[in-house]
């Protein structure tokens, strides 16, 4: 249901659903080394239900990779972290009276 099947109940399977060419895709490596997902009897089960964010290494959307060893390849973490600390002491500043 998550795949072809998925893309197949909306009339899309000829454009998404299963990594071929010509085909939109999106991917999520995942590091199953870790002990959260440890033992894993299952490993679609380990992913589903224990499996979090912190976990993913690399993500490809539409074939860019837009993370890669964790580290985002499309913006500045940094600056962006920065910036929302800025903006948050901002607001904090208006709503204090």
């Amino acid at each position: 249901m998550a795949t072809i099947d998925g893309a197949r109940a909306l009339g899309l399977n000829h454009e998404i659903g299963s990594i071929e060419f010509g085909k939109q895709a999106d991917i999520s490596f995942i590091e199953l080394e870790q002990m959260d997902l440890t033992p894993r009897p299952d490993v679609v089960s380990a992913i589903v239900f224990v499996a979090t964010a912190g976990d993913v290494k690399t993500v490809l959307i539409d074939g860019q990779v837009v993370m890669k060893d964790r580290k985002l390849s499309f913006v500045d973490e940094r600056g962006l972290v920065g910036r929302g600390m800025k903006q948050a002491d901002l607001l904090l500043k208006r709503v204090r009276v």
